[in-house]
């Protein structure tokens, strides 16, 4: 109960931080990025995103090539009653090819793969090397419609000196693209850890991009500040009122984690367990798949309907995304405004369950 007091409370926040048209959930209009993977034997899994905007009848063509400028053949044609996705068994391992999704609204990215005898559908996302990350989210922070990743860590080492002060630790935020690429980095000082540092990613202002809000104690005054998406640097600040509910000064969140995360994976349309470093079958154990890593979210950001298992392994970020086929088309979920609400309340302070409007 109380990380839903505290996530409407800066919900609140952020609309007196914003415009008049704040707090409308637009649907990004954007690109859409095309999940490519090799799988065992120099097989390689496609998928891609179906919008509600596509239409029940949407026709979707798959083409590849061994040259990124082409040309490109026909891979495949997907019409209703099929799903977003597939796997081409066709390819030689150890070349790397080329693909990419005609859609009823344009052409997807281009996506390279290199197949091979063994490999995962998994995104390997190297992160600058310092302090452990120990909290993650998602965003879009462009406005293209593909999804950034915003990580906290802290450098509690203080500074050295006279005017050390080792229990005020340095706050860095961080965005990273799904290529690797880090586009800013911005610091906090603050008077206490990371774990009570909850953050936000939401489009407050209407103009399609999510601005980073966090919500963070200095000399005893609860702050709020809201990164601008673009660079990092903050753009709007407010002082929180000091009579707050005693359950949002305290340091830690009550709420009903699950120790079993669970997700969409296997195609089935129900969702599947991910514990101990094994996605499993919820009702046979069946080992569908295995990570690595401490899982740090679960969302929907590649690919199909079926969602992610993001994991921070040492200084990398791992994204574990489904190889299974699955003839069931559903819009991505991150299209669901209930679904979306719960992804940015998980980064408040706890990894809770996502629901959205297909859970049964």
């Amino acid at each position: 109960m109380r990380v839903l007091v505290l996530f409407c409370l800066l919900i609140f926040c952020l609309l007196m931080l914003s415009s008049p048209a704040s707090g409308e959930f637009k649907i990004p209009p954007g690109s859409r990025r095309v999940a490519a993977f090799t799988l065992d034997g120099g097989r390689v899994f496609i998928s891609w995103r179906y919008k509600e905007s596509d239409g029940a009848m949407a026709k979707y063509e798959v083409k590849r090539s061994d040259y990124k400028t082409g040309p490109y053949t026909m891979a495949g044609i997907f019409r209703k009653g099929e799903g977003t996705n597939f796997i081409d068994s066709t390819r030689t391992t150890g070349k790397t090819y080329y693909y990419f999704v005609t859609t009823p609204t344009g052409t997807s990215w281009i996506m390279d793969v290199k197949t091979s005898e063994t490999g995962e559908p998994c995104l390997v996302i190297p992160i600058r090397d310092g302090s452990p990350c120990s909290r993650l989210t998602v965003g879009d922070l462009n406005g293209d419609g593909i999804f950034e990743l915003i990580v906290c860590r802290t450098d509690q080492s203080g500074d050295s000196g006279p005017k050390a002060l080792p229990d005020k630790p340095t706050l860095y935020f961080e965005a990273y693209t799904l290529d690797g690429e880090m586009l800013w980095r911005s610091s906090l000082h603050t008077g206490c850890g990371e774990l009570d540092i909850p953050l936000v990613v939401w489009d407050v202002d209407g103009d399609g991009r999510d601005e980073v809000i966090i919500k963070y104690k200095e000399d005893g005054v609860e702050r709020l500040v809201a990164l601008n998406p673009a660079n990092g640097k903050p753009s709007s600040e407010t002082v929180l009122p000091g009579q707050l509910p005693e359950a949002l000064h305290g340091k830690s969140v009550d709420c009903q984690a699950e120790d079993a995360l669970s997700l969409f994976w296997d195609g089935s349309g129900q969702r599947e367990l991910a514990a101990g470093g094994k996605i499993i079958r919820r009702d046979s154990r069946e080992v569908l798949a295995t990570y690595r890593g401490k899982p740090a979210g679960i969302a929907d950001i590649l690919g199909d309907w079926r969602e992610e298992l993001i994991t921070i392994d040492g200084n990398s970020i791992r994204i574990y995304s489904t190889g299974i086929p699955t003839r069931i088309r559903r819009p991505s979920l991150m299209e669901d405004i209930r679904y979306r609400l719960c992804a940015a309340r998980a980064a408040v302070g706890c990894r809770i369950h996502q629901t959205g409007s297909y859970d049964q």
